[in-house]
């Protein structure tokens, strides 16, 4: 006769023990799955982060536009074109510094076709209420074949070269009781007697010629107004930088009353 094989008992302790193990697994499980709302949130904020960056060649939006260039300022120029102005450098706005004077351009044409100096000294002394035109002042003049004594050449035709301003010292004397030679001055001086109400005669390299003069009249922010004897308009406008260079070649020559 065969006997049946006793059942094995397991200790209650062991059963505690897995169990434990069961849950303690599920838990971490639980705990590493992200939910669909944070795998949401996740893939949200990663697109808006890629979209705060633009990438160099891809188009750009107003607002990508704005958040790159927060320290500049936003300058609509059509539709959907947008250019950034500095507003630092933006030097041409109505609060710049300004200083105008009104004096009434006059052109060198056709009596003084060489004689853009002579102009300038003109519009200078009607500027003055002087009651004398271009042409009579070029029959006052001094002519030698030295322009820092005279006028070198003939300023009704094409032989007239120029009368620099040590040349002009005893006609601003006679005629305005005062005159100053400012060659060689800095820009800032330039401006400081704009800004005193004295028209500056300045020596230029202008209009493919290699020796002009032109009247300073004033300033706006860092251009210079002028106005131009050859072509006979006011109120020209020239930055200080470009003036500066084109005065060097004639070595900054200017004068005034």
């Amino acid at each position: 006769m065969k006997h049946a094989r006793p059942h094995r008992k397991w200790p209650k302790w062991l059963f505690g023990l897995v169990l434990a193990v069961l849950i303690v697994g599920v838990t971490i499980a639980v705990v590493q799955q992200p939910t669909s709302n944070q795998a949401a949130t996740a893939s949200s904020q990663s697109a808006s982060t890629a979209q705060s960056k633009p990438q160099k060649g891809s188009p750009i939006s107003l607002k990508q536009l704005i958040a790159a260039e927060k320290k500049k300022w936003v300058q609509f120029t059509g539709k959907n074109k947008v250019t950034t102005k500095d507003p630092v450098a933006d030097q041409t706005a109505a609060d710049a510094p300004k200083y105008i004077m009104q004096v009434k351009p006059l052109s060198q044409f056709p009596d003084l076709p060489t004689g853009c100096e002579i102009t300038d000294v003109a519009m200078l002394m009607q500027y003055r209420n002087k009651s004398v035109s271009a042409l009579e002042i070029a029959n006052e003049i001094p002519y030698t074949d030295d322009p820092e004594t005279g006028f070198w050449g003939d300023p009704t035709n094409d032989t007239g070269y120029t009368m620099y301003p040590p040349a002009w010292k005893d006609y601003f004397e006679n005629n305005l009781g005062s005159f100053k030679d400012l060659s060689g001055a800095s820009l800032s001086t330039l401006k400081t007697e704009l800004k005193n109400d004295h028209p500056i005669v300045a020596w230029v390299e202008m209009h493919g010629f290699g020796q002009h003069a032109i009247l300073l009249i004033g300033y706006q922010g860092n251009n210079l107004i002028y106005n131009d004897p050859y072509t006979g308009k006011g109120d020209q406008k020239i930055s200080q930088s470009d003036f500066w260079s084109l005065a060097a070649s004639q070595h900054h020559r200017a004068m005034t009353d």
